[in-house]
């Protein structure tokens, strides 16, 4: 497993296009959301408002599947997935760098390890229901967002297409955060326009305390 991540952390080196922007000291935004409620999307806009670098998992696998094992089951490379997050994280925070991961931080034991880990995270609550979840897996919100100003895995694609794969995830994954451990709140229900004005000002506050 060492020699795989190596080689796919050195790739995503290699091709990375860091943002001018950096903050004293540099931060780190995670989100807690079910599959669905819009984590991509709310990444891509924080991205491009404060010149963030999207952490996230789908270029990994891409690399992995395609050059090095397409036959491993999804819990092995879910570890070369976290491993690479990590040492991804380390190198950009190391750069001045801030960083928005792109994936769900639902329980409060991961919670505890990156806080454990990094000295200034931001945490982000996705209310959602599953019935607008499930819904949007058929008929996705149109999404127009200018993605030229983004930074990192800007082309991530939810895997999870059916009512099934959708269950079982909820079955698997903790959520037992409670409200006191978020810094802000988003109602990912609301229609797209209200959310990414939402995420504007979260932006906007976000800027101000680290600027």
């Amino acid at each position: 497993m060492e020699n795989d991540i190596n080689v796919i952390y050195n790739q995503l080196i290699s091709e990375m296009k860091l943002p001018t922007k950096t903050y004293h000291p540099p931060f780190i935004i995670t989100m807690c959301g079910h599959c669905r409620s819009g984590k991509s999307t709310i990444a891509k806009i924080l991205s491009s408002e404060l010149e963030l670098y999207i952490v996230g998992g789908d270029k990994i696998r891409n690399i992995y599947y395609s050059n090095i094992n397409a036959n491993h089951d999804i819990s092995f490379i879910n570890k070369v997935v976290n491993e690479v997050n990590k040492k991804e994280i380390k190198y950009l925070l190391s750069k001045g760098v801030s960083v928005i991961i792109d994936r769900s931080v639902s329980s409060k034991k991961v919670l505890k390890e990156i806080k454990d880990a990094y000295s200034h995270v931001i945490m982000i609550n996705l209310v959602s229901n599953h019935k607008t979840n499930i819904a949007r897996m058929t008929n996705p919100p149109k999404c127009d967002i200018d993605t030229s100003n983004c930074y990192g895995d800007i082309d991530s694609i939810s895997g999870v297409n059916n009512e099934d794969v959708y269950n079982e995830i909820l079955n698997r994954k903790v959520y037992d955060l409670e409200d006191s451990d978020f810094d802000y709140t988003i109602d990912a229900t609301k229609s797209l326009d209200d959310v990414i004005n939402e995420v504007r000002k979260i932006a906007l506050k976000i800027k101000n305390q680290y600027l």
